[in-house]
C-alpha cells in the first residue's frame, strides 16, 4: 500500500469531493446513487434539507473534483428516490408520506401516492412499470405507473431497511426477521426468516444477484445471507448464514473500561471485483471499511472527516461514492458533540488495495 495515499488521520489523500460550499446540502443526505448517462457516469442524493442534487466526478490538472450539475428543492425533507428510465425523471420520497414523481427538465411534480408515515425506500419495477414504496412502519405499495392502481402488502413486523433488485424485494424487520418479497409471484406473498444476527438489523444490500446479501446492525455486525430459491422463490431460516466480518470500534470513556463502543452499520456494500467477495460498510465511527468475505479479512479502512452516513459502489467497481452527516445515534444529545456537516466524497481504488492481500476463494 502506498503509504503517501493516506494522511495521519487515515484520511485518503486523493479523495475527491465538492469544492464549492454552495454545492453542499443543508442538511444530512437520505440517499446517494450512481446513473449511467450515455458513456459516462452522474450520480444523485436527496437530503433532510428537502433537495435533490444532481453531480458529475470531474478531473482538473489530474487531481478529481465533485460539480453540481442541478439542484432542485421540494417543500418537505426528502428520505429517498430513484431514477425512471431516464436521467431526469425521478421518483422520490418524503418525510410525510408522499410518493412524487418529478420531472426535472419540465420541473412538474406529480402525486403518486401517499402513506400514513414517512418513506424509507422508493424504487421502480420497469419491466412492470411500477413503483414501490416503502414506508417506516409496516406498509408497502406497489403502484401502476401508468394507470395509478395501488396495492398494498403489510408485513408483520416494523420495517427498518430495505433493498431492491431484479424485482425481489429483502426487508430488514423488527424482532429479527427478514422478509423477502418476489415481484414474479403474482401475489408477491412476503416469505419471513429469521435474521442469522441477534442483533437489530439497521441495513440490507442485495449483492450483484439477488440471492445473496449482507444485514448490517445496530452494534457494528455484518451477516452475509445466502438466499436460495425454491419453488417460486422460498426463503428458509437454514438458507441465512451468519458471517460476523465488522464492528466498529472508538476508544473507550475511561481507560480502565473494557468494552468500546460498537457503532450501527448504516449502509453497506456488496459485490465481487478482481476474484474478490468484497463487503463494504460504513459506521458512525467516521469508518469505510473493506472486508473479504472469502477468507473474512479485512483488507483497507479508512477515515472520513464525519458520520458515514449512506455509500455507493459505482457501477464499474472502481468508485466508492461516501456521504457524511448526521446518523442520531447519539440523538439530540450528539449534536454537541459530532461534526454533521453535510460531505460527499468519492473513493478511487488503487491497485495496491489489493496487494499482499491472500485471496481465497
Amino acid at each position: 500500500m502506498s503509504i503517501n495515499r493516506f494522511n495521519e488521520f487515515g484520511i485518503p489523500n486523493d479523495l475527491a469531493m465538492i469544492r464549492n460550499k454552495e454545492h453542499f446540502p443543508g442538511d444530512t443526505i437520505s440517499r446517494i446513487t450512481w446513473y449511467k448517462k450515455q458513456d459516462s457516469y452522474v450520480f444523485a442524493c436527496t437530503s433532510w434539507d428537502g433537495t435533490l442534487r444532481v453531480y458529475e466526478c470531474m478531473s482538473l490538472n489530474i487531481a478529481p473534483y465533485i460539480n453540481q450539475v442541478a439542484s432542485f428543492s421540494f417543500d418537505a425533507p426528502l428520505t429517498s428516490f430513484c431514477w425512471v428510465k431516464e436521467m431526469h425523471f425521478f421518483i422520490v420520497g418524503t418525510a410525510d408520506g408522499r410518493v412524487i414523481f418529478f420531472d426535472a427538465q419540465q420541473k412538474t411534480q406529480k402525486l403518486l401516492n401517499r402513506h400514513n408515515f414517512g418513506i424509507r425506500e422508493v424504487f421502480f419495477d420497469e419491466e412492470n412499470e411500477m413503483v414501490i414504496s416503502v414506508d417506516c412502519e409496516t406498509s408497502i405499495k406497489f403502484t401502476s405507473f401508468t394507470t395509478g392502481e395501488s396495492k398494498v402488502i403489510n408485513v408483520q413486523f416494523k420495517i427498518s431497511c430495505v433493498d431492491y433488485k431484479d424485482r425481489f424485494l429483502a426487508l430488514g424487520l423488527s424482532h429479527n426477521k427478514v422478509c423477502v418479497i418476489s415481484l414474479k409471484d403474482i401475489n408477491c406473498d412476503p416469505i419471513y426468516a429469521n435474521s442469522p444476527s441477534e442483533s437489530y438489523i439497521h441495513s440490507i444490500k442485495f449483492g450483484d444477484s439477488p440471492t445473496e446479501c449482507i444485514l448490517g446492525t445496530t452494534d457494528g455486525r455484518i451477516a452475509m445471507a445466502r438466499i436460495e430459491p425454491v419453488g417460486t422463490y422460498r426463503s428458509k431460516t437454514y438458507d441465512f448464514k451468519s458471517v460476523l466480518i465488522f464492528k466498529g470500534h472508538k476508544d473507550p470513556p475511561e481507560k480502565d473500561a473494557r468494552d468500546a463502543a460498537l457503532f450501527p452499520v448504516n449502509d453497506l456494500i456488496f459485490t465481487k471485483r478482481h476474484g474478490y467477495i468484497l463487503g463494504i460498510s460504513c459506521a458512525a465511527n467516521r469508518k469505510v471499511a473493506m472486508w473479504s468475505l472469502n477468507n473474512k479479512q479485512k483488507f483497507r479502512e479508512f477515515t472520513l472527516p464525519g458520520v458515514v452516513t449512506n455509500i455507493d459502489m459505482h457501477p464499474q467497481k472502481d468508485l466508492v461514492l461516501a456521504a457524511t452527516g448526521y446518523d442520531w445515534h447519539e440523538g439530540v444529545w450528539g449534536l454537541s458533540k459530532v461534526d454533521y456537516t453535510p460531505g460527499i466524497y468519492i473513493y478511487a481504488y488503487k491497485d495496491d488495495d489489493f496487494r499482499n492481500f491472500e485471496l481465497t476463494i
